[in-house]
């Protein structure tokens, strides 16, 4: 028989063994800089796209969502990153022209997509803060260019608190160990791959 962990316990986990890699990648990213510039802006929008396009992707080839009544269709970002980019004057061609990771996190199962998620899904928590204070930057201020960092709007509070109720619901349906450990690695990687990407 193996060992089971509580499914309650989970998104501590979660959050207490990222804790260093989340603030490793804040430190990496450093958006809220005072020196951030409309050209170190532009590079880190274009960096989260050669990441998301991918990664997204990995997700949406994922199954099993339908049983924790979690569609990942409406969470995604590429389109937010995208007119974000189209907004700074990239065009259609350009943006599809920019490079993407090659070094992706290892998502073989639910477990480690849904650790993925939480990244992602924590980003998009966080975004609200970001875009309020980006917008007070003189070079930056411009309401339309902050789509990414807004990409739920007023839900964002709902869709983080339905994610976490999903999660919570894996965890009770699968108490293994085991998996909440893939659970905790599928967020460890994508912290240090997208870290690693930025630092290309």
């Amino acid at each position: 028989m193996q060992p089971t962990v509580n499914s309650s316990l989970l998104m501590n986990e979660l959050k207490r063994q990222t804790a260093p890699l989340h603030t490793a990648l804040e430190s990496r990213v450093d958006i809220l800089s005072e020196d951030l510039s409309l050209e170190r802006y532009k590079f880190i929008l274009q960096k989260f796209y050669g990441f998301y396009l991918p990664l997204e992707n990995q997700i949406a080839s994922q199954n099993g969502f339908e049983a924790l009544n979690l569609d990942p269709a409406p969470r995604w970002k590429l389109p937010h990153l995208v007119s974000d980019l189209e907004k700074l004057g990239f065009s259609a061609t350009e943006i599809e022209a920019l490079p993407v990771c090659p070094d992706l996190p290892e998502l073989n199962a639910l477990a480690q997509v849904l650790g993925s998620m939480y990244v992602l899904e924590g980003a998009t928590l966080g975004g609200q803060i970001i875009r309020r204070e980006l917008r007070k930057r003189p070079e930056l201020g411009r309401k339309g260019w902050f789509d990414f960092y807004n990409s739920y709007g007023d839900k964002v509070g709902t869709r983080w608190k339905e994610f976490c109720a999903a999660l919570n619901r894996y965890g009770q349906a699968h108490p293994a160990v085991e998996t909440h450990r893939a659970v905790v690695e599928g967020a460890a990687q994508t912290f240090k791959k997208l870290d690693g990407w930025l630092a290309v």
